[in-house]
């Protein structure tokens, strides 16, 4: 998978690998108040969700 910078996502993130299929992830977390298993970076939409980008 790649993410909007066309770079290789990354398929190591320390919370687990329910992250590493659904997000793409630069070893920042940026985005804050919401469930832990709906985070992700905000300049990084979600690979599978289709989420728009920021």
């Amino acid at each position: 998978m790649y993410n909007q910078a066309g770079q290789p996502t990354l398929q190591n993130d320390p919370r687990g690998p329910d992250y590493d299929l659904h997000y793409s992830y630069d070893g920042v977390d940026r985005l804050t108040g919401i469930q832990p298993n709906q985070i992700g970076s905000p300049r990084l939409a979600p690979t599978v969700m289709g989420g728009a980008c920021r």
